[in-house]
């Protein structure tokens, strides 16, 4: 697999990797200093068609003293 990544302007992190077949797209960024998120979406090389999304959201457990 070949990945290529960009920072954008907002702060978020986009990765395109390349499978041959399939492309996947990716993006990451923060909420806040404690809360990450995540999308994707996967797609078929020739016809663009998409095979799958998908959405998640991490919370950073703080140990509090």
């Amino acid at each position: 697999a070949i990945s290529k990544y960009k920072f954008l302007s907002d702060g978020s992190l986009n990765l395109l990797t390349d499978y041959g077949e399939t492309i996947a797209e990716e993006k990451i960024w923060f909420l806040s200093d404690n809360v990450r998120c995540r999308s994707s979406v996967i797609r078929n090389r020739k016809s663009l068609g998409i095979f799958q999304t998908s959405y998640a959201s991490e919370v950073r457990k703080l140990n509090h003293k």
